[in-house]
């Protein structure tokens, strides 16, 4: 599991005149040191003032990012899927101000926080690379040998760019990956 999201069907049936929409946005460090972006949504109970608005979002990120801090990825999924983390932030902001209903839009991994995903991309490179060489050479080797050379060319240089990349990934573990992605493909 990578992320989770609210439908925005089920956010237009929540909205309703004569109550404030809070959205808010913000990455926080889970206990296994991923990022992660949070999207939040406040629904309250009558029209609020600005003030109260205002302190609603700010106790809600300081609590939210209290409580995410203590569990991993994965409680943390668990909890939004079963609702308990909606449940907690919805009774604590209702002491602030009445709050009619606490949501999270959006969870997910950050970018450059998601596994293989920089791996990937530097294979991507590779085979770019690898492409642009055949265009330019001569066309008289017979195809086998051609596919060949090529598999071995996107290992070479993936290979190649994981380990300037990543110079802790022993070379050993970049060809695997490096093989396993074009094996992928």
């Amino acid at each position: 599991i990578v992320g989770y999201k609210l439908t925005p069907t089920s956010i237009k049936k929540m909205v309703r005149r004569n109550n404030d929409r809070s959205d808010d946005s913000f990455v926080v460090l889970t206990s296994d040191n991923r990022k992660v972006r949070i999207k939040t949504l406040i629904l309250t109970a009558h029209k609020t003032k600005h003030s109260n608005s205002t302190r609603l979002k700010n106790t809600m990120i300081k609590k939210l990012t209290e409580e995410v801090k203590k569990i991993n990825f994965g409680n943390l999924v668990d909890k939004l899927i079963s609702h308990k983390l909606q449940m907690e932030m919805k009774k604590f902001l209702t002491k602030i101000y009445p709050v009619k209903a606490f949501q999270v839009k959006f969870m997910g991994l950050e970018r450059e926080s998601i596994p293989g995903q920089e791996t990937e991309e530097v294979a991507e490179e590779a085979v770019e690379e690898v492409v642009e060489e055949i265009k330019e050479a001569p066309k008289k080797e017979p195809v086998k040998k051609v596919v060949k050379e090529v598999e071995e060319k996107v290992v070479e240089k993936t290979v190649e760019k994981v380990v300037e990349k990543e110079e802790s990934l022993p070379e050993e573990k970049a060809e695997e990956a490096a093989e396993e992605l074009v094996e992928k493909e």
